[in-house]
Order: structure tokens, then sequence, then C-alpha cells
């Protein structure tokens, strides 16, 4: 099955009908519509070649813009399996396309600031972003065995007004990455395995103190104490500081 170009695609599918299209390419036209509909390739509408063939003056629908993170190829089918392939047979594989970034950065910056909106800062733990919830019911489980048992090891590891702080601001930015199709997901005991998949790309992001270290061991641990200073990371990259509530 080929990997083709969205702008590829979306010639295809204007210049005959999807049933067409998807013989060529040996698939059904309902799994090729999928395909379009994930990358954002518009279809002609229903009896548009019809009113085409009739002379009749219609538009056909541009390309609208990739969402970001998404990838500029569509895999139409299932991408083949090369993990035993030769060198020979790699290097014989066609060039990939060169994606095309028609959009500028910008634009696409003020079309997600447009389409995200006013964020609501998320003032306690309610109704938390599905990872968060796991993390809460864990350390509802450790609560329950510290009551039960006097001498049980398990203590709570997001018990303190630090680690709730920390919890509520994640909540927070899992809204406001959900309205334009994000997700974020926050993993590991003590929370600190934070990634966002924007579209098919995994950003990895880190929110703790910033005097916040690993064990020697290379773990990280919750922290105890009051709310306090907060650091954002993108990468490798700060980008925002949450300081301490007065």
């Amino acid at each position: 099955m080929p990997a083709l170009s969205r702008e590829k695609l979306h010639e295809l599918v204007w210049n005959e009908p999807v049933r067409k299209v998807a013989q060529r390419l040996g698939m059904s036209d309902v799994g090729l519509r999928k395909h379009c509909l994930a990358a954002r390739v518009p279809l002609p509408e229903r009896g548009y070649w019809a009113k085409l063939a009739a002379g009749k003056n219609v538009q056909r629908a541009r390309l609208l813009p990739r969402e970001p993170g998404a990838s500029a190829v569509v895999q139409v089918g299932r991408e083949p399996h090369r993990w035993n392939a030769t060198l020979e047979e790699r290097l014989a594989e066609p060039v990939p396309e060169r994606p095309q970034f028609p959009e500028p950065l910008e634009q696409v910056r003020r079309r997600m600031a447009q389409r995200l909106g006013r964020v609501r800062a998320a003032r306690d733990l309610e109704s938390p972003n599905a990872s968060i919830a796991k993390l809460l019911e864990a350390d509802a489980r450790r609560i329950q065995k510290s009551q039960e048992y006097k001498w049980s090891w398990e203590k709570p590891l997001f018990a303190s007004p630090f680690e709730r702080r920390r919890l509520r601001i994640l909540n927070s930015l899992a809204a406001g990455l959900a309205k334009v199709g994000a997700k974020l997901e926050v993993r590991g005991e003590s929370g600190r395995e934070i990634y966002v998949n924007v579209g098919v790309t995994p950003v990895s992001v880190a929110l703790d103190h910033p005097a916040a270290k690993p064990t020697r061991y290379g773990e990280w641990q919750t922290r105890e104490g009051p709310a306090a200073e907060l650091k954002l990371t993108i990468g490798k990259e700060t980008t925002s500081d949450f300081h301490r509530p007065h």
C-alpha cells in the first residue's frame, strides 16, 4: 500500500470518484474515506460528479490546513513490515516526498490560539484527567492501607499542598490541550513522566519544583510541604514558571 502526501491524496479524490481511486489503491471506498477524514482531506459532496458531467459550475474544496503534530504523509492501508529488509532493499525504496509547510508558523499559532480560547484554572481535582485520576485512585488505596495498618510503609504520595497544586495545574493543561486536539498523559508512580501527544508527535513535558532532581537511581519522587514555585519544561526548554501563590 502506498504512502501518499496529503496534497497527492487531495488531488486523486478530486480528479475522479473515490470508488475508482480506492479500487486502484486496492482498498474499499469506506476505508479511503476514513483516511481522508483523519488527514483532513475534503471529499466531493454527493452529486458533485453528476453536476460536473452536466457542465454545471462546481467548486473544488481546498485542502484544509494540517493539524499541529499530524503527519504530512497518509499511509493508505497497512504499512509493510520492513524490519528484516536489507540495506540494498531500503536504498531501493522511493525517496519520500519533501513535506510542505504552506502555512506560516505564526499563522498556525494564531489558529490554535483562537481554537483554544480561554482555559479555566482547575480549583480542585473533582474532574481529573484520566491519567491523573489513576494517580489519585492509587493514592486513595495507599491512604486506606495506612489507616488500616498502623505500620504500613505505603504512604500517600499526592496529599501535600505542593503535589495537589501540581496536579491541579496539570489538570488545567490537560483541559486546554484537549481543546486543540492534543492529549496529556501523566505516568509513573510519582507522576513525573509527562507526555503530550500532539497529532502523531509525542512531546515530553516536566512540571516540578526548580530544585527537583532524580535520586541516585534515576527515580523521581513526590515532594512534601506547602505549595511552592513550579517550573514547566517542554523538552529541554523552560517555557514558564508557576510561582507560589501569595
